[in-house]
């Protein structure tokens, strides 16, 4: 009798161990559950805020003064609901529908001359912006426009850009 006693105690705590190392491989997986679920609800945060704000930059545009790309930027000048001029720029291959890459509020428009040349400078500590607008002719509503970005004076970038604006029309 105190053999088949010893042989149930045994069974009993050789059961009660392998419930429980099956109890702690639960709780592992659970916690890698949780771990992905959490990466997941982040993402979608992630995922949430910025299309917050990028609905916010189209909902301060009052009129949208220069559309333009090339094969490195894509730019867009606009008049912003409190009178100030924005800069949103993309660098290729980023859509539009994403945010920019550069956003520079407090820009200037500069006239030119009677042609109705434009340039509209933006700065942001040592770095400046300067979009230019040249009508293909005079009086016209096609512009040959430029993006310039200058480094503490020095120029770092030039390039001609096709205006979206005028050939979308």
């Amino acid at each position: 009798m105190k053999i088949s006693f010893y042989v149930l105690l045994l069974l009993l705590l050789v059961s009660s161990s392998c419930k429980n190392q099956e109890m702690e491989h639960a709780l592992a997986e659970m916690k890698v559950e949780l771990s992905e679920t959490e990466k997941l609800i982040q993402n979608n945060n992630l995922a949430l805020e910025a299309s917050q704000k990028r609905i916010l930059l189209y909902e301060e545009v009052e009129q949208n003064l220069v559309q333009a790309s090339n094969e490195d930027f894509t730019l867009h000048v606009d008049k912003t609901e409190d009178d100030q001029l924005r800069l949103s720029l993309w660098e290729y291959p980023n859509p539009t529908s994403k945010l920019p890459q550069i956003v520079l509020y407090s820009g200037e428009i500069k006239k030119t001359g009677n042609w109705g040349v434009k340039q509209y400078s933006f700065d942001e500590k040592e770095q400046r912006f300067i979009v230019e607008t040249v009508p293909l002719r005079r009086g016209s509503k096609r512009y040959h426009v430029f993006l310039e970005r200058l480094d503490s004076g020095v120029p770092k970038y030039y390039g001609k850009m096709t205006d979206l604006k005028t050939s979308q029309r």
